[in-house]
């Protein structure tokens, strides 16, 4: 896995968890890093070495799935995910994971810098003092492409529409020509910028809720991506999922593993621990308690 900070601490204590209450296997977890890891499993999968288990973020399944290095899951043991968890998990209709968490891109802001965020991307234009902080990469303008209807996303699949770019091309050029726009592609430096308040507004990971908010206190708070000419905005979901390795010699145990970690229980203690969105319909998430948790659900 690539996980850091408190979703490592939690993979840690899962597994000392079990292996205290479990005398007949023995699990250990390593850490790989997020740019690396698919090399990294390929490699030794190639060399029939490769862990039985593989967390992965499910944009990296197709990609590994065609090499035949990914078990196939039967559609039956994903029953109680959320539809849009099962579609993150599905390369040419066969699900290759089991997802823990579905993810996708949040507007945050800074409430002790301004007190409401704006609802529209024309305010958005006047507001943004200190800098708008995001980059010119697919990842973080996805969402401003939904929001002049330059694309739509149905069922997690893009649908570009040529005929009405040109709004969304002129709203990117009004605020890069404004200074409204940082354009750093590194994610750790543009949280940084955030968290030092350099910037009002960031775009970033879902995953990201429960470090910023433990940086940022009450001072964090999420709002729905603002609107250009479209009713709505939004941003593509991928989900962190377990892989198993089809060579393995303990599938019976990487399922229950999985089966374990996806469980009812499980998914509500990382709720908790880590304010994620689960994966399992079956999870009571109490988001009424957790109002950014909420925003970033809706």
């Amino acid at each position: 896995h690539s996980l850091t900070n408190a979703a490592n601490d939690y993979i840690d204590a899962l597994v000392n968890r079990i292996n205290g209450t479990c005398s007949t296997i023995n699990i250990e977890a390593i850490y790989v890093e997020e740019r690396d890891i698919v090399s990294a499993y390929t490699e030794v999968y190639n060399q029939d070495d490769a862990p039985d288990i593989l967390l992965i973020d499910s944009s990296h399944i197709p990609n590994i799935a065609a090499t035949n290095a990914l078990l196939p899951i039967n559609r039956e043991r994903l029953q109680t995910f959320l539809p849009i968890a099962q579609q993150t998990v599905t390369s040419n209709d066969v699900p290759y994971g089991i997802p823990i968490a579905i993810h996708g891109n949040v507007f945050y802001y800074n409430q002790s810098i301004v007190a409401d965020a704006p609802i529209t991307t024309d305010a958005l234009l006047i507001e943004s003092s200190p800098p708008f902080l995001l980059s010119r990469n697919a990842d973080s303008m996805l969402w401003s492409l939904t929001a002049y209807n330059g694309i739509t996303i149905v069922d997690n699949t893009i649908t570009p529409s040529e005929s009405q770019l040109n709004a969304w091309i002129d709203w990117v050029r009004k605020i890069s020509e404004a200074g409204h726009i940082k354009t750093t592609a590194n994610e750790f430096l543009r949280r940084r910028q955030f968290l030092q308040k350099d910037s009002t507004y960031y775009v970033g990971s879902s995953l990201e809720l429960s470090d910023l908010s433990n940086e940022m206190g009450d001072t964090l708070a999420v709002a729905p991506f603002p609107t250009g000419n479209s009713p709505f905005a939004s941003s593509l979901v991928t989900s962190l999922a377990l892989t198993l390795n089809p060579s393995s010699d303990n599938l019976d145990t990487a399922h229950a593993l999985a089966q374990l970690i996806t469980s009812t229980e499980e998914q509500e203690t990382m709720v908790k621990t880590l304010r994620w969105v689960p994966s399992n319909a079956t999870a009571d998430t109490n988001l009424n308690t957790d109002t950014l948790l909420k925003t970033v659900y809706d």
